[in-house]
């Protein structure tokens, strides 16, 4: 037959041994994060890297209409170079 000592012995022992399994989750949480932080990191770095540097936009590729919506090249060499229709003005300072 248990004593009493011999319950509160055991749940002394088992309290102390949640304490030392939450210890033991928080530290492998901790772990886990810093991996973690340290793959993105890492992972951020070679990204850097390997990315493709953008481009410059060159002024001759851009070009305005009146409304102040942005051309290529070929839209503003269309409405350029094509001839005009009755009543249209010449489009003057794109060139």
């Amino acid at each position: 037959m248990k004593n009493k000592e011999d319950i509160k012995v055991n749940e002394v022992l088992h309290v102390e041994y949640l304490n030392h399994l939450m210890h033991e989750r928080d530290e492998m949480r901790n772990d886990a994060k810093k991996n973690l932080l340290k793959v993105q990191e890492e992972n951020l770095r070679n990204y850097d890297k390997k990315r493709k540097k953008s481009t410059p936009v060159q002024s001759w590729r851009l070009r305005c209409s009146s409304a102040n919506t942005v051309w290529d090249w070929l839209q503003a060499a269309m409405k350029i170079f094509r001839p005009l229709r009755s009543g249209e003005r010449q489009v003057e300072g794109l060139l």
